[in-house]
């Protein structure tokens, strides 16, 4: 008996450790934090290092997107981002996370092969980008304008529309995203 209550309170204990460490989702209007990713290659990149643009101290609007080698729903939008891209180049910046907690670079980097995907993705392992949007399913997006703000946050595309690509189309040109927030849909993340 006392060794299940001493493995209890070591359970609850643990419990109540994690539960302060929580992440608090950013709120739109705020500044999403500046966390540190990893490129398929290893290298550490930071948010605000991705949003930088051509002129010295300038930041454009940014799209991050909860992507993964292994959801079909990603595999929906992977054409659609490849655009964005291209499309974007110098206006905003396109960035593909991967914060699943099984994702290799090695995975990545093999499923980049096989698609044909010119876009890079970033390594999240421990999902803070994920937890600061308060996603819990890939193809999750927010829009920062050139400040680091929360301009949008939600679904990438639900029932054919592309609520994300709308909103970064409205932050680029300095105007308020028609849909702000939408309900997060996707394949869950791996935690």
């Amino acid at each position: 008996m006392r060794m299940l209550v001493i493995a209890l309170t070591l359970v609850l204990g643990l419990s109540a450790a994690h539960a302060e460490d929580k992440i608090t989702p950013v709120k739109l209007g705020e500044a999403f934090p500046d966390l540190t990713l990893k490129t398929t290659d290893g290298k550490d990149v930071t948010i605000i290092g991705l949003q930088k643009g051509a002129r010295e101290g300038e930041h454009i609007p940014m799209l991050l997107v909860i992507w993964c080698s292994s959801c079909s729903c990603c595999r929906e939008i992977d054409a659609t981002l490849e655009k964005l891209v291209k499309d974007y180049k110098g206006k905003a910046a396109i960035v593909v996370v991967s914060s699943n907690k099984a994702e290799t670079p090695e995975k990545v980097a093999a499923m980049q092969k096989r698609m044909a995907m010119t876009f890079p993705v970033y390594l999240d392992p421990k999902a803070e980008v994920a937890d600061y949007l308060g996603a819990k399913v890939t193809t999750s997006a927010v829009v920062l304008d050139g400040e680091g703000n929360v301009k949008y946050r939600g679904s990438f595309v639900k029932r054919g529309q592309n609520f994300a690509a709308d909103a970064l189309a409205a932050v680029v040109e300095g105007k308020k995203p028609e849909s702000e927030e939408t309900p997060f849909s996707g394949c869950p993340i791996e935690r």
